[in-house]
């Protein structure tokens, strides 16, 4: 059974293997699955093994938690533990008025051998932060282990402070342990609470033992841990320790500048090289007395993004430090000119919100709040002014405990809001009038339930089991009539947000632990699931996902990559990878306007993508998790940031000027539409009208027109696009097309002019798909029947002049008669 205890004074702690840096603004190297980055105040550690076995106990403890400052909520919250970042919850702790909170949570028995870490999470302030990697084994190594974690600063402690947390096993149950670094005796604990040894417990293991060593006592560098034991024959233990500077970076985001502050380095030691990839650092620098110096640096726009090596040297005395950090795309803000935003009121909405979902038939957003299981409201918002229509907080579960809800969708079919109680593996159902419960689903029903979406063709509601340490979860099927349990989809990963193309019956969800995307039939009973491979890192974390029936696209989040992948859905090429933020948690696509909305979660922004997958803006939201669109044109994100506020980004129109028809309007005369005084950069696309409809294929600059406009009213109609601004549309004003001018040719009478002879009038060059008649006249007077291209001259003729008319007509043209020279007939 999992629990959490808290503990009093000095607690008991373990060593093991390995040397792990936790320095603030730093991580441990990437492992196989790379930890989300962490956010808010704070820093945890894992106190016992960190090579341990699946069902057993981890110990951990945290420091630097701030207090909570939102009407309602506990001043000092209490904060969720998981294990990895999308575990199910194994513990909950409460912070102590210091900020610090200890602990140990029980590791579930069919957890995944290989690395691990615990996740611990808040809501009042927003907090998440990961641990030092934790190595599950089937069998444990024999013998003593140590392992030596090593932190520098932190809230609470006098900065410099250097704390060695020391966790081991395969000691003699209540052994008596020492310690000595540099050969110096070292007692256990800070200063006013010190013991010269600590005890192994019962099984033999050590948790959590901490030398705390005041500021400038213990410099940045090698040093040498020894553990002494006091079992019969038991060797000591020796540890190279190496304690690194305690480094903080201004910003870390491309096309970025800042200042790097390095402390606790050993004074007068100068730092002559720090390797960050395409990072400038000004250097050297020396450190001064108190052990500090200020780095300035640059990164370029170009830089490398993601998780990298950083590599300090050192000189006076050498030492180098291999630590690593993650470079982000830029978080300038750009853009918000170009969008209409409106905010909830401050304070109109309980902290901890989590997403958001449009009802077209209530005109209504519904939004849901928690804060672990202490606080939790699901909104009714009006969709317009995003003011709060109605709430309801939903029941408890037992005392002090809410079926707290997270995910959100909404079924227009059957008036009713469904909800996801991810911290008790089920669901929920409300009314959408009054929010009035309709059925509460028991535990289990949907293991860590975390996204839900309404299938109102099917009358299906589908619901991701995010269960982390799981290698196979589900999507759970019920039904929206009978409220019951249909199916369960296996799906061999875990599954986070869904996006559902209602008319072809396909189901779309992403796998946070491994780089892939399912397609699942959900139009057939057998709801067959096809894997799509993404292409990216094993450690990417996709988290969401969008689909656009009218291109087939699929669109994919993902946190450890902080971009925007595209990939063709139904054959897995991919289409575009767009860096956009760090963190990038939820994806939306606005097929209104050709946008794609990204929630940075841990890049302070929402970026905007467009069709030619550019970054079009980037826009401020500190901390937005989830994003959603009406369908109209405008999206809904909700920022769990101090204001806790829903917003709505409805972009504005593109400054439109003016259109209208130039060149002559007739039937064969190529007129033009002609812009002016619009935007900067707009993109135009045209459609011709005829009388006010369209015309077929006529959507080009120019238009010729036909013989079906003759004496029709003519007009065009332009669209004006530049991203990220909608669309403005303009139609000219209407001209009405005269008949066509044909060219005519000039006819000319060959052959003798002689009874008997044969006259041939040749017609000359006349427009294309021009019909020609002729009459040929004698004296002035029309011949009967003469109305072909020649004429035979006859005895009565002589004397005579003799001439031809020849007229072209054409559909939509004026018709055009041309007279050839006479020709005078010989007498003889």
């Amino acid at each position: 059974m999992s629990r959490a205890s808290r503990r009093g004074g000095l607690r008991t702690i373990v060593a093991g293997l390995v040397t792990a840096c936790a320095v603030a603004g730093l991580s441990a190297p990437a492992h196989a699955a790379e930890p989300r980055p962490d956010t808010g105040d704070g820093a945890v550690t894992i106190t016992s093994p960190l090579t341990t076995k699946p069902g057993a106990e981890v110990a951990f403890e945290g420091s630097g938690f701030t207090a909570g400052t939102s009407g309602g909520a506990p001043t000092w919250q209490t904060v969720s533990v998981k294990l990895d970042d999308v575990g199910d919850v194994l513990a909950t702790v409460q912070v102590d008025s210091d900020g610090t909170f200890d602990g140990t949570v029980d590791l579930p028995d069919d957890v995944a051998l290989g690395e691990h870490w615990l996740r611990f999470l808040g809501s009042n302030p927003v907090v998440s932060k990961h641990t030092q990697a934790l190595t599950v084994l089937d069998e444990l190594p024999q013998g003593a282990e140590v392992t030596t974690t090593v932190s520098t600063g932190g809230r609470g402690v006098p900065a410099g402070t250097t704390t060695i947390t020391v966790a081991g096993t395969g000691f003699e149950p209540g052994e008596a342990l020492g310690a000595s670094v540099d050969g110096a005796a070292t007692p256990w604990g800070a200063a006013g609470a010190t013991t010269p040894t600590v005890a192994a417990a019962a099984d033999g293991s050590v948790a959590g033992a901490r030398l705390v060593f005041a500021p400038g006592t213990l410099r940045a560098g090698a040093h040498e841990l020894v553990i002494e034991r006091s079992a019969p024959g038991a060797a000591d233990i020796a540890k190279d320790v190496n304690v690194p500077p305690v480094t903080s970076f201004s910003t870390l985001s491309a096309g970025s500048e800042g200042t790097l502050t390095l402390s606790n380095l050993p004074p007068g030691a100068t730092v002559p090289a720090i390797d960050l990839g395409d990072v400038d650092f000004t250097l050297p620098v020396t450190a001064d007395e108190a052990g500090s110096a200020t780095v300035a640096y640059s990164i370029p726009a170009s830089a490398t993004l993601g998780t990298q090596p950083l590599v300090i040297t050192q000189a006076g005395p050498s030492a180098t430090y291999e630590l690593s950090v993650k470079i982000s795309p830029s978080t300038t803000v750009f853009g918000t000119e170009a969008f209409d935003r409106v905010e909830t009121a401050p304070g109109a909405i309980q902290q901890g919100l989590y997403q958001s979902d449009y009802s077209a038939a209530s005109d209504a957003l519904f939004a849901t709040s928690a804060s672990v299981l202490a606080t939790s409201t699901i909104y009714k918002l009006d969709p317009w002014t995003l003011a709060v229509e109605d709430s309801t907080v939903p029941a408890e579960e037992t005392p002090g405990a809410l079926w707290a809800a997270y995910g959100v969708g909404v079924d227009d079919s059957n008036g009713t809001v469904w909800v996801t109680n991810t911290r008790q593996d089920t669901v929920a159902v409300y009314d959408q009038d009054d929010l009035s419960l309709v059925k509460q689903f028991p535990r289990g029903t949907a293991a860590h339930a975390r996204d839900v979406v309404v299938d109102e063709t099917r009358g299906r509601v589908y619901v991701s089991e995010a269960l982390r340490s799981r290698t196979t979860n589900h999507v759970v099927v019920l039904d929206t009539e009978t409220l019951e349990v249909v199916d369960r989809i296996e799906i061999p990963g875990v599954p986070m947000s869904l996006a559902l193309d209602e008319k072809k019956g396909s189901l779309y969800t992403v796998d946070i632990s491994a780089p892939k995307a399912y397609a699942i039939d959900v139009a057939n009973p057998a709801h067959d699931v096809r894997t799509i491979n993404l292409g990216l890192g094993e450690s990417a974390s996709a988290s969401g996902v969008d689909y656009d029936p009218g291109t087939g696209r699929l669109f994919v989040a993902s946190q450890g990559a902080d971009n925007l992948l595209v990939v063709d859905a139904r054959t897995g090429k991919q289409l575009a990878d767009v860096p956009t933020g760090a963190g990038a948690l939820n994806v939306q696509h606005d097929a209104v306007n050709g946008l794609t909305y990204l929630a940075n979660f841990g890049g302070l922004t929402v970026s905007v993508v467009d069709d030619s997958y550019r970054v079009v803006a980037n826009l401020d939201l500190q901390r937005s998790n989830h994003i959603a669109t009406d369908g109209k044109g405008s999206v809904f994100a909700v920022d769990k940031a101090a204001e806790n506020q829903v917003v709505r980004l409805t972009p504005k129109a593109l400054q439109a000027g003016t259109v209208k028809v130039t060149g002559t309007a007739r039937v064969g005369t190529t007129v033009s539409a002609t812009t002016a005084s619009w935007a900067s950069g707009a993109r135009f696309t045209y459609q011709w009208l005829r009388a006010g409809k369209p015309i077929a294929r006529a959507t080009g600059r120019t238009y010729t027109p036909t013989p079906a406009d003759r004496g029709r009213a003519l007009a065009v109609r332009v669209a004006g696009t530049r991203a990220p601004y909608a669309a403005s549309t303009k139609q000219s004003s209407a001209v009405t097309v005269r008949a066509g001018a044909l060219r005519a040719g000039t006819p000319r009478i060959s052959g003798t002019p002689k009874a008997g002879k044969r006259l041939v009038v040749k017609r000359g060059t006349w427009t294309a798909g021009t019909t020609v008649r002729y009459r040929w006249y004698v004296g002035g007077k029309a011949v009967r029947g003469a109305t072909k291209s020649s004429f035979v001259l006859q005895r009565k003729h002589r004397g005579k002049k003799v001439t031809v008319k020849v007229t072209g007509s054409k559909a939509g043209y004026a018709s055009v008669t041309r007279t050839a020279k006479a020709v005078k007939v010989r007498r003889k």
